[in-house]
């Protein structure tokens, strides 16, 4: 609708068990933000990691209970369709295939590729990132198998629509530069070369 929307976890230390989410908003038109409001705040949970994503007029909140030591789901979710005045209830994923190493904790991309299937990115175990698979409408998710080259990895579409690059990474360099990751095959496996940066 215009407006930009912000969603930050309400934390001094990024692990604590009663961190929660907060949104505030920049109307349309306007020069000063809403004030801050709580977002999500499941009870002694460590609600971190918030990812936006708007895909074709819904609206998603992607996030992680970070501090669970067993048995987190890798992301939940909720929905809005009406520009985030009222969300959905929370969805957990399914999963299809075994779980390989990874951190609760989804980054900054998610998005949808030309045959509809949906990325959701999350950071994997050490210096990678991985992309949680959805080819159904997010009724089910599988983890291709595949690893990038660095943690908090930025994805998008080259120009065939399917194909995923991977650029940057935290904790990581190729021969001290900002490794590239390319995947043709939904994030099975990735080539991972430096780049100039």
């Amino acid at each position: 609708n215009g407006d930009l929307l912000m969603a930050i976890f309400t934390s001094w230390s990024e692990y604590e068990s009663g961190m929660s989410l907060m949104a505030t908003r920049l109307r349309y038109g306007a020069d000063q933000w809403d004030m801050p409001s709580t977002l999500v705040d499941i009870p002694d949970v460590c609600d971190n990691a918030p990812l936006l994503w708007r895909d074709d007029g819904r609206l998603y909140l992607f996030w992680a209970f970070t501090d669970l030591a067993q048995g987190g789901f890798p992301f939940q979710w909720i929905a809005s369709d009406d520009s985030g005045a009222t969300w959905s209830e929370v969805q957990f994923p399914r999963f299809t295939t075994p779980i390989g190493p990874h951190s609760r904790q989804p980054i900054n991309t998610a998005l949808r590729d030309r045959d509809g299937t949906v990325y959701v990115a999350s950071d994997g175990a050490g210096p990678s990132s991985v992309v949680w698979v959805s080819r159904d409408g997010m009724r089910t998710w599988a983890d291709p198998g595949g690893r990038t080259g660095g943690r908090h990895t930025t994805f998008a579409l080259l120009a065939d629509g399917r194909t995923l690059l991977g650029l940057g990474g935290k904790n990581s360099d190729l021969g001290g530069t900002m490794p590239q990751s390319v995947s043709a095959d939904g994030g099975q496996t990735w080539q991972i070369t430096p780049t100039g940066f």
